[in-house]
């Protein structure tokens, strides 16, 4: 276990946020800046925003930035209010009112815990992207995870890659 000297409000962000993907937390001393494994490969945390009750942190390849990506690593923590299934149906409308050939596939669904993944590789007012998400209740929480990815079509390999990876707890 690699200890990291954080303000004990940070402590508790970075167990909830990390506790799904269990990476292996390096630190990159040059760049100033936290680097973790979730799929073997280096990934560059960005810095979390929040505004006081959420919080998002994304996290991209080496060279990428948060503006400018290939692939994309996304933890939101909400404190709880809406229930996973009217996230998650909130989500599939705001998508298909903006484009409505987004293709929507549920991926698991159980009680408090949904994966589902979406893909737009024809409506202009969208990126053309491929993304897993997960949002699942843990504790008092919601909590949002993402893989989207550019580089579409998804293979089959990475796309079960990443269902295992958002799968963990």
């Amino acid at each position: 276990m690699i200890r990291i000297n954080l303000p004990v409000g940070a402590i508790v962000f970075w167990a909830v946020i990390l506790s799904p993907f269990n990476p292996k937390v390096l630190f990159a001393a040059e760049e100033k800046k936290l680097v973790y494994h979730f799929d073997k490969r280096p990934w560059i945390e960005h810095a979390p925003v929040s505004n006081g009750s959420m919080i998002i942190v994304e996290y991209t390849r080496q060279g990428e930035t948060v503006e400018q990506w290939k692939e994309l690593v996304t933890a939101q923590v909400y404190p709880l209010g809406p229930k996973v299934k009217e996230v998650v149906e909130g989500m599939k409308t705001h998508l298909r009112r903006d484009c409505p050939s987004v293709v929507w596939q549920v991926i698991s669904e159980k009680e408090n815990d949904e994966m589902i993944e979406w893909s737009n590789t024809q409506c202009a007012n969208l990126d053309f992207q491929h993304e897993l998400m997960r949002t699942y209740i843990s504790g008092k929480q919601l909590n949002v995870l993402r893989y989207t990815t550019k580089k579409i079509p998804i293979s089959p390999k990475v796309r079960e890659e990443w269902i295992g990876i958002l799968s963990k707890k």
